[in-house]
């Protein structure tokens, strides 16, 4: 079954999110002054106030409150505002959606998104480097392939936990099996459905094998890392572990963000591990502002 066949079918899941959509459409073109975008989020109040709860978080560091729209333009920019304005809208979009019974796995892989792109946020920033925000949304959106395979058709993705309980298949293989395509599939054709920004349709594309990707390769990298230690380490926060620090070495974003800065060679796993960790005992409530 093609999952995007479903959602081209549905009116809930067929088009990006009416705002977002029309935020992103106007910021393309060059000659949109902010007033105008301010006033097309602002149709939407939710959104809006979501909006600014979400700008006005610890993961975009603001110095002073945002308290409008066009504030937080001029603030942070056409650029930021516009992801945060996709991340949220999309994240609200298939939460208000999901199936009653797959509600609880819904929110784990929601939960596993935003933590990935809050730490791709605080790996940036660790490592001083700048993507734009692009990797808090690539982590958000990483995986919106497995969110829609899961609202759309919730009973067979619960046979494909089965298979990976059962025959110890990963989840692309379990997918497959079930569906005939992967959650990486399905996100690339949301991705291109929506017309997402190039950067972010990469990293939902490569961020399985980063080392395959030839163009954004930082910013997949640093997803894919994130991804990868999100599911390693959350679990097993506040506990020693001197393998870890050997661990995030042999991830493959790291090797590809090593080739790309040479200087991160040099750089303390421990002391980084300790920032990381920080930001998943701590992103749990931030991430009560997208519901």
């Amino acid at each position: 079954m093609a999952i995007i066949d479903s959602l081209k079918k549905s009116q809930d899941l067929a088009s990006l999110p009416h705002v977002a959509g029309k935020v992103l459409k106007m910021i393309r073109n060059k000659n949109t002054e902010i007033q105008s975008i301010a006033k097309v989020i602002e149709a939407d109040p939710i959104l809006t106030m979501k909006l600014l709860r979400v700008a006005n978080s610890p993961i975009f560091a603001t110095r002073s409150e945002i308290t409008s729209v066009q504030h937080a333009l001029m603030l942070l920019g056409i650029k930021r505002i516009s992801n945060i304005v996709l991340s949220v809208s999309i994240y609200s979009k298939f939460f208000i959606n999901s199936h009653k019974e797959a509600a609880q796995l819904m929110e784990r892989f929601f939960m596993h998104s935003y933590l990935t792109g809050a730490l791709s946020k605080a790996l940036t920033y660790a490592l001083r480097k700048q993507f734009e925000d692009n990797e808090f949304v690539g982590g958000l959106l990483h995986d919106i392939g497995k969110m829609a395979m899961l609202q759309v058709h919730p009973k067979e993705y619960s046979i494909v936990r089965k298979i990976i309980r059962r025959d110890g298949l990963n989840d692309l293989k379990a997918e497959k099996e079930v569906f005939g395509e992967n959650h990486i599939e399905v996100g690339q054709a949301i991705a291109h459905l929506w017309k997402l920004p190039e950067e972010i349709v990469r990293v939902i594309t490569y961020y399985r094998a980063p080392e395959k990707n030839d163009r954004y390769k930082e910013l997949v990298a640093t997803v894919s890392f994130a991804d990868l230690y999100v599911s390693k380490r959350a679990n097993r926060i506040g506990k020693e572990d001197d393998n870890s620090t050997l661990l995030i070495k042999k991830f493959p974003g790291w090797r590809v963000l090593c080739d790309s800065y040479p200087e991160l060679l040099r750089v303390d796993p421990k002391q980084l591990m300790k920032v990381l960790d920080h930001t998943l005992r701590v992103a749990p409530e931030s991430f009560k502002m997208f519901k």
